[in-house]
């Protein structure tokens, strides 16, 4: 499977700013070992701290977390249509909207770490599972034009 740097002819250039954050040329190896280190860090926050927002306004922490677990499941689909050689625009995922709904912040810490982790094993793009069921290496680093050209930007 590709796992080097993608190209910056690959992406929107919105994706740069997480894409640098990655100072390893393999990110599969990076995205292998997150789920571990993703649920000792949740295990680890008492419900206070999971409760915490830097800002009134703010997402909490839960939020967040719930925000990454709707974005896994978010971009797993799109992973999934890419791979599938969809040719049509996929729907947009409005963070603030979902947040809004979700009620995540009502969770206990253990369920959004646990939630967390079964998202990710079933729907992260790079985890074994996924590449199974998406299919081969090559269907997933083609060249051809994607949906993801319609990202948002901002």
């Amino acid at each position: 499977m590709h796992s080097s740097r993608p190209a910056t002819t690959e992406y929107a250039p919105y994706f740069n700013r997480y894409i640098d954050l990655v100072s390893e040329a393999d990110f599969v190896a990076v995205l292998a070992r997150q789920p571990a280190e993703y649920a000792a860090l949740l295990g680890a926050l008492s419900q206070q701290q999971a409760s915490f927002r830097y800002a009134p306004g703010k997402w909490s922490v839960r939020e967040v977390v719930g925000h990454v677990v709707d974005a896994e499941r978010v971009f797993g689909y799109r992973a999934l249509c890419i791979a599938r050689g969809e040719s049509v625009s996929l729907p947009s995922f409005d963070e603030n909207a979902y947040a809004a709904k979700a009620g995540h912040d009502a969770c206990p810490c253990a369920s959004c770490s646990k939630s967390s982790r079964m998202s990710g094993e079933a729907t992260s793009p790079c985890s074994s599972i996924s590449i199974k069921r998406l299919g081969s290496a090559q269907a997933l680093s083609t060249k051809t034009p994607s949906p993801c050209a319609a990202w948002p930007t901002s």
